[in-house]
């Protein structure tokens, strides 16, 4: 092996530590965070995706041009980043009862986005699960529906 190859099998091994590195920060940032359990592959692969170790320090990067995003490297990076992904992934974080997300819909909402409440779409059995849950929601979306609760 001439020096022009071990050169190249030394960066194909740093890019792979720093893929990996990547990929465990996104998993403890996301659990740091208070994500579920089960969301941990999702923030490792979204780290290898968007995280990069930069002069010792990890950064969020801009997957369009590779530039560091928001400025900031370490823990306040991280802490941005999963700020982020929080406001637009809701359900890999527990709803208010610490209960696991509904993939694809915000904490307390009901997965198919339908009002049990209403005439074409009456059910019983979530108008009860949504009352137990978040009485809140359940009069919002009573009240929507035309139906008062008294809870």
């Amino acid at each position: 092996m001439d020096n022009a190859e071990r050169i190249r099998q030394l960066e194909r091994d740093l890019d792979a530590a720093r893929a990996l590195a990547a990929r465990y920060a996104g998993i403890a940032a996301g659990l740091q965070a208070g994500a579920l359990p089960s969301a941990a592959e999702d923030f490792g692969n979204r780290g290898i995706a968007t995280l990069s170790v930069r002069e010792g320090a990890i950064v969020v990067i801009d997957p369009g041009d590779g530039g560091t995003r928001y400025g900031l490297t370490g823990q306040a990076a991280l802490d941005r980043w999963t700020a982020e992904i929080r406001r637009a992934s809701p359900h890999l974080w527990p709803d208010r009862n610490g209960r696991s997300g509904t993939p694809g819909a915000a904490p307390g909402a009901l997965p198919t986005g339908r009002n049990p409440w209403a005439k074409d779409t009456w059910n019983l059995t979530e108008q009860g699960r949504i009352a137990r849950d978040n009485p809140t929601l359940a009069r919002q979306m009573a009240a929507q529906a035309g139906a008062k609760l008294n809870i």
